[in-house]
């Protein structure tokens, strides 16, 4: 955010905030008598709507918020999750979270104290969900690792007849094993945007041990 960098630790159960001249500001640990314990933290993101940070919590099967002070707030979404991984906050304030051992992407109400507004199960074959972007208020695309294979699935949310309902798309990447710097879309040049700006850096090249593209 403007004032300050969040970053996860994941190894050392933790939450550090740094200034824009990477001081350090503060650090969200693990105390006696805290709201909630870190354990498997990994992954973070900001919500404008509420202005804090909501961190997905692994091990304990829940996702954390904590203020822009580092200060434990709340957990949410221990009732359905299994073990979330990523998650991405959309732009009314929802969270999108991946769960990896539940084959499954729960969607939040940011609105409504993080009740869960859909849970999308997926099928064990698809291989591992893992990543998450939202695009819009109405899709999201997911990131699935595992199967011997990584893609993307695009899923869009229709309104028809007063209910919402969910239309999964085959991915529309169209990756070049010949030519690994070259992909195209079908429509739709922000995906491409999205993913030249958030996942490019480690995935074209498969840094970290990430599937790298084609």
């Amino acid at each position: 955010i403007d004032d300050l960098i969040a970053v996860v630790d994941y190894a050392n159960n933790r939450v550090l905030a740094f200034d824009h001249q990477f001081k350090p500001i503060w650090v969200s640990g693990n105390r006696e008598n805290d709201t909630f314990d870190w354990r498997g933290a990994y992954y973070i993101d900001y919500s404008h709507l509420h202005d804090h940070f909501v961190i997905s919590n692994g091990s304990n099967s829940e996702i954390g918020v904590i203020d822009t002070f580092g200060k434990k707030v709340k957990t949410f979404g221990n009732d359905v999750l299994g073990t979330p991984f990523e998650l991405a906050v959309t732009k009314t304030g929802d969270v999108i979270v991946s769960d990896t051992t539940k084959f499954q992407m729960v969607w939040f109400d940011g609105t409504n104290d993080y009740n869960v507004k859909h849970i999308f199960p997926f099928p064990e074959f698809l291989g591992i969900p893992k990543t998450v972007t939202s695009i819009s208020n109405k899709a999201f695309a997911v990131g699935f690792v595992g199967n011997g294979t990584a893609y993307f699935l695009l899923i869009e949310k229709e309104k028809l007849d007063g209910k919402h309902n969910v239309k999964k798309t085959r991915p529309r990447f169209n990756f070049s094993k010949t030519n690994p710097d070259g992909f195209s879309l079908e429509k739709g040049t922000e995906i491409s945007q999205l993913y030249l700006k958030h996942c490019a850096s480690c995935h074209e090249n498969g840094k970290y041990g990430a599937p790298a593209r084609g």
